[in-house]
């Protein structure tokens, strides 16, 4: 099930597993009308929370909170600092001439993640 809030955005998700569980998916959303918040429920239990506020996340489980501060230049984005409890990592985002991200490289160069596109986008 799926509900909407009065300016046309989604307020919650629900769905049925089994006989025995639900998951919820709740959403906030700030003076803009941009989401601030979502709360994922099972069995009305909270299992994450995640906060949104322009470059910077944060997701909280119980397994603990991760932070993300996206940095920006007017290039586009070109890293991301993710702290984790005491850890923090600086991870630097390659892109290319469009904006598309291609790479996300640690400090140390060695390489986390590759994207690539087609022409058509995929």
């Amino acid at each position: 099930m799926i509900t909407y809030t009065c300016f046309n955005k989604v307020s919650t998700i629900q769905d049925t597993i089994g006989q025995d569980t639900t998951l919820t998916l709740s959403f906030t959303y700030g003076i803009n009308n941009q989401r601030v918040k979502t709360v994922l429920s099972r069995n009305s239990t909270i299992e994450r929370i995640k906060y949104f506020d322009g470059d910077y996340e944060e997701d909280s489980t119980s397994a603990g909170t991760k932070k993300y501060h996206y940095i920006s230049a007017p290039t586009g984005l070109v890293g991301i600092f993710v702290s984790v409890g005491d850890a923090d990592t600086l991870y630097h985002v390659l892109s290319d001439n469009l904006g598309s991200i291609n790479a996300v490289i640690n400090s140390e160069t060695n390489e986390i993640s590759k994207y690539s596109y087609s022409a058509w986008g995929i």
